[in-house]
């Protein structure tokens, strides 16, 4: 592994891992809490015992967990996650959780003493800006955090009501108290800046992709089939893919391909749930996978005709990238983030075109389709982002923030 490049101060870095304890919990871990497990991991195994993992408790309290502890766990969690065993390491996380509660709380700023980075990798309590006010107040700390989207403004009909003016709320944070800010893709930040009422300092860092050994057995199923990756939610646009196979069904019977539907149900995914257990012709031909260890789903990538990707708005392509990188196809939406991502490798359709998608399908279920073998052809030299790159870049951004906010306060 790569180490994480040298830093000119002796500052710490306080990483902020109270979203991934939470959803640990719960056992409901999405793709932000892969970021954060990564930087959890890549920091406390790589960044020579200078980081603290700090977490807040529902009372308001930020406190420091045992730095061995949790990077064990973190490791653990990470091992639960590839395997499909997340329900394993729950007793775990909530023993994490009371730790938390009575935990040290951190320490305050020393006179010359250069200040910690407050790292924060999620969206988690940016809402609440009192409470980081009086963190960062008290600790003197260089406030340094990762956007991953603003979809709940740009798109409120896609989160649970009242997601519009909490999200506000985060980027008002931002805006006011950010020292640095860390973007997962160049339309993310784009998206972010009408928000700022002064320059920030700003990075584009693309996420690492997790790409998995060959299978011992890759799934080359004898039957065609798709594979779709993300939370059952409204804007992923699982409705639309639904109804196609639905359509499909009936004009190509026992040769409908199959579609393999992998994630958790999200916030209104009842017609989504309604579909797959009341439509005969789709619970025939469509399977929904809950959870998926890795494992599991790179041999269902590398035996897939494609990967479907019909969302109405992303930050990130992490599936986009991970298909490509096992070699899969990709079969995803105009929008930028996902061609940020996929660059000129794969087709993509806009996510209304229904007719549009429906025809895509049925070419790539043919093994003589030229669509999908001439976007084979386009992969040749394409490389994915990886962990290295991504925090190679963020350790150089994360030293000359801070030493910019030190002078700034001397």
């Amino acid at each position: 592994m790569t180490t994480w490049p040298a830093r000119q101060g002796r500052g710490e870095i306080w990483l902020d891992v109270t979203r991934i304890l939470e959803m640990a919990c719960l056992a409901k871990l999405s793709g932000i809490d892969r970021v954060e497990l990564a930087y959890a991991i890549y920091l406390g195994e790589s960044d020579g015992g200078r980081t603290r993992y700090v977490a807040r408790s529902r009372t308001g309290r930020h406190t420091m967990l045992d730095t061995r502890s949790f990077l064990d766990f973190a490791q653990a969690l990470d091992k639960a996650w590839g395997e499909g065993a997340l329900r394993a390491v729950r007793l775990r996380s909530l023993a994490l959780v009371a730790c938390n509660l009575a935990g040290r709380p951190l320490p305050p700023s020393q006179p010359g003493q250069c200040g910690p980075v407050y790292l924060v990798t999620s969206h988690r309590h940016l809402d609440k800006p009192h409470v980081l006010q009086s963190l960062l107040a008290r600790t003197a700390a260089t406030f340094i955090l990762m956007i991953h989207d603003l979809i709940p403004i740009e798109f409120p009909e896609y989160v649970t009501p009242g997601g519009e003016r909490t999200h506000a709320r985060r980027i008002s944070t931002v805006s006011m108290m950010a020292d640095g800010i860390i973007a997962n893709s160049s339309a993310t930040l784009a998206s972010l800046q009408p928000f700022l009422r002064n320059p920030i300092p700003s990075v584009v860092a693309h996420l690492g992709t997790r790409i998995w050994p060959a299978p011992v057995a890759a799934a080359r199923a004898n039957h065609p089939y798709f594979v779709f990756i993300s939370t059952i939610e409204p804007r992923k646009n699982h409705i639309m893919l639904l109804h196609m196979w639905r359509r499909m069904a009936s004009e190509l019977g026992a040769q409908t391909p199959r579609l393999v539907l992998i994630g958790r149900m999200g916030w209104e995914s009842e017609q989504v749930i309604d579909l797959l257990q009341r439509s005969p012709a789709i619970r025939a031909h469509v399977e929904h996978r809950i959870y998926a260890g890795d494992a599991e789903i790179a041999g269902l990538l590398v035996g897939a005709r494609a990967l479907l990707l019909p969302s109405f708005a992303e930050g990130y392509g992490m599936p986009v990238a991970e298909a490509l990188a096992s070699g899969t196809p990709v079969i995803c939406s105009n929008i930028p983030a996902l061609r940020e991502v996929g660059l000129h490798i794969p087709d993509y359709l806009d996510p209304n075109d229904g007719l549009g998608w429906h025809a895509a399908v049925v070419n790539y279920t043919d093994t003589r389709s030229t669509a999908r073998i001439e976007q084979l052809r386009r992969m040749t030299g394409w490389q994915a982002p990886t962990w290295e790159g991504h925090f190679a870049k963020v350790g150089c951004f994360i030293d000359a923030v801070r030493q910019n906010a030190v002078r700034s306060r001397t």
